[in-house]
């Protein structure tokens, strides 16, 4: 999942400011931004608790921080609430609609619920990253599963060039000449990106 790395001075900045007073104190003295820094540094040493805390501390601060919801998102998701993971992606959505990672992790859990609404989802995210190979690797899967298999194959292969790592990710039997080492495959990781 997409969880962005915080430059080295916002981290020390943020280790700073975490660094004084109560913990009651911290958050209320914080910004919104503050907090969502402070909560990435616990993703990054792996405390959910403590990035929950702050990021939730961020979104009363601040409703519209979108960057605070798709973190929540996030980790709603790792928790296996999907539920409440989409809530808080569409939060991040309704104040940033372009935002590419709530858009793809939303299509990730729709993927296994609502195929045609994943389909929609990433068509949205190819089109606003059209170099994003994983969302065409998972919106060829899905197509290539609703019985669109030729445009499924179309978004495969234009993800194995983008990415040939993902050829070997293709299932089997799906499209056999896509897998890895196929004449196909090797003319493809060669070929320059189709428009």
């Amino acid at each position: 999942m997409h969880v962005r790395r915080i430059p080295l001075l916002v981290l020390a900045l943020s280790l700073l400011l975490t660094g004084c007073g109560s913990g009651a104190e911290k958050t209320s003295n914080q910004s919104a931004d503050q907090l969502v820094q402070v909560g990435l540094l616990a993703l990054q040493k792996s405390d959910q608790n403590a990035a929950f805390s702050a990021f939730t501390s961020a979104v009363k601060k601040d409703p519209k921080n979108y960057y605070a919801h798709y973190n929540l998102g996030y980790i709603y998701q790792q928790r296996g609430n999907n539920v409440t993971a989409l809530q808080e992606y569409q939060l991040a959505l309704a104040s940033k609609p372009d935002y590419v990672p709530a858009l793809y992790n939303s299509g990730t859990i729709y993927g296994v619920s609502d195929p045609a609404h994943a389909i929609s989802i990433y068509r949205s995210v190819v089109k606003l990253e059209p170099k994003n190979s994983a969302a065409y690797f998972n919106l060829g899967l899905l197509e290539a599963q609703s019985g669109k298999k030729a445009q499924g194959r179309k978004d495969i292969e234009r993800a194995i060039v983008l990415d040939s790592s993902l050829a070997k990710r293709v299932p089997t039997g799906l499209f056999p000449d896509l897998a890895p080492g196929s004449p196909k495959t090797t003319a493809s990781a060669t070929a320059s990106p189709t428009k």
